[in-house]
């Protein structure tokens, strides 16, 4: 007969050595630090991008006229403080295998 509990070993010994390739720093992401840019916001940001710059193209909102300035501001200054953020990631990283930043 066979073990009623596999999978849940199996999947116990697959977290500890997830868990051990973490704390080995051999990931790309490390723990406890700051890491690169996150790939949702990456699109996130292009889907903004787009929506500036082809508005009412990638979306269902109304664009009016009137209301196009505050439409245009308003994604540009949250493409400004999305960008900044995830730039910020990105230099800030600090490469595991040379302890250095890069």
């Amino acid at each position: 007969m066979a073990d009623k509990n596999w999978k849940g070993k199996r999947l116990g010994l697959l977290t500890r050595k997830l868990v051990r390739s973490y704390e080995e720093k051999k990931g790309v992401n490390q723990i406890d630090v700051l890491n690169l840019p996150n790939s949702e916001n990456i699109v996130e940001i292009i889907q903004d991008f787009f929506r500036d710059v082809f508005p009412g193209f990638t979306s269902r909102e109304a664009i009016t006229s009137t209301g196009i300035h505050y439409y245009a501001g308003n994604l540009l200054e949250g493409l400004y403080d999305k960008l900044s953020r995830e730039l910020n990631r990105a230099l800030e990283y600090q490469c595991p295998a040379k302890n250095t930043r890069v």
